[in-house]
């Protein structure tokens, strides 16, 4: 297993904030090369946003977002909409007033991308990235 996806999985266990470290440490070393930088900020912001760093999290999924023509045909485009619609939900939790109202907001239009670039792929309803995201947009509303 590469040291990236050792961090990656550490993510989800009980040391979260030292394994999003871990992995931006190693995105910053470069471990990726050129042509595999979205998948290093769809990973970066996988491993930040469990530890709570929405901030940074963001900025990676922004990343892949703003970039629509590298990853145009590519999974990776896909899953930074979910991935940024988590961040907003974080947010919507942690944030009080009108902050909390945008955040969510934010959070409910970034799954609708999600389902709307998904209603013409895979029919498959059982996928697990698109049944979370079902779940996950159902219990914004």
């Amino acid at each position: 297993m590469s040291p990236t996806w050792c961090c990656s999985v550490k993510a989800t266990g009980e040391s979260r904030t030292r394994s999003a470290s871990c992995f931006a440490h190693r995105v910053s070393e470069n471990y990726f090369p050129q042509q595999f930088l979205p998948l290093s900020d769809i990973h970066s912001g996988a491993a930040y946003l469990p530890a709570g760093w929405g901030t940074q999290a963001a900025t990676e999924f922004k990343k892949i977002l703003d970039h629509g023509g590298i990853v145009w045909n590519c999974g990776t485009g896909a899953l930074a909409h979910p991935g940024l619609a988590r961040v907003n939900a974080l947010q919507a939790r942690t944030s009080q007033g009108a902050g909390a109202d945008a955040a969510r907001v934010r959070a409910l239009a970034a799954y609708k991308d999600f389902l709307t670039l998904w209603k013409d792929a895979d029919p498959n309803p059982n996928i697990p990235v698109l049944k979370q995201a079902k779940a996950e947009y159902a219990k914004l509303q």
